[in-house]
């Protein structure tokens, strides 16, 4: 896969449930290395429906269909 800094690096993936806040999906993990920040990607984002305030760094539920 290629990183944000434009590297090419060799992952494992795989299938994990994640929570937050109370809800719960199962979703697609790449393994990274031992001392890598664990990091939630769009994907997962987008299956539990929220998405990032950067101003108060939090995370925000996302409406799936505008009004």
């Amino acid at each position: 896969m290629r990183l944000a800094d434009g590297r090419v690096v060799d992952a494992d993936i795989g299938e994990a449930r994640v929570t937050v806040d109370g809800e719960s999906v199962t979703t697609l993990v790449v393994f990274g290395e031992d001392d890598a920040p664990p990091l939630l990607g769009a994907y997962t984002l987008e299956g539990l429906a929220l998405t990032v305030d950067p101003v108060d760094q939090r995370l925000v539920p996302h409406d799936l269909l505008p009004l």
